[in-house]
């Protein structure tokens, strides 16, 4: 016969042992954690910011989202007329680098910009020239992400020196 005392030991035992199989599996908790952390790496929003980049001098190219927008400061896109551009995301501004720039027709060109997390594919469209060195052009912008997330607005600003 089992004493009083012993049969404690093994209730309490007997309750461990419930209480700890009914946890999770490790590997089961950490692999849920990974897909919430895969979800927040793909959210991304496209922000206005209004002040220049010190990187964009001179030349440059800049957009808002419509005339109103631009006539206030809030731009979407700034480029350096060459190989640089920037974009908010997030609220930061991120840097891209030019990979490829394609004319399609005599007003129409189309360039992508890369970074190691984004790209950024632009149309523009030459509008009306404002003066001897600046255009005023309007066009489309693509921002996606790797994971394939992709944002899209339409553009109006300026080009030139």
């Amino acid at each position: 016969m089992m004493s009083c005392e012993n049969s404690i030991k093994l209730c309490g035992l007997l309750l461990v042992l419930a209480l700890f199989s009914c946890k999770r599996p490790a590997n089961e908790q950490l692999q849920s954690e990974t897909e919430v952390a895969k979800e927040d790496t793909t959210a991304f929003s496209l922000d206005s910011f209004t002040e220049f980049p010190e990187e964009v001098m001179g030349c440059s190219c800049y957009f808002g989202l419509d005339s109103a927008a631009f006539a206030q400061g809030q731009y979407e896109f700034v480029s350096d007329f060459g190989e640089t551009a920037f974009v908010s995301i997030n609220g930061e501004i991120t840097k891209f680098t030019r990979v490829s720039r394609e004319e399609v027709d005599s007003v129409t060109t189309k360039s992508r910009y890369e970074n190691l997390d984004f790209w950024l594919s632009i149309q523009l469209i030459d509008g009306r020239a404002l003066d001897y060195e600046v255009s005023r052009m309007t066009g489309k912008m693509t921002l996606g992400n790797k994971s394939g997330k992709e944002i899209s607005v339409d553009l109006f600003g300026v080009c030139g020196c």
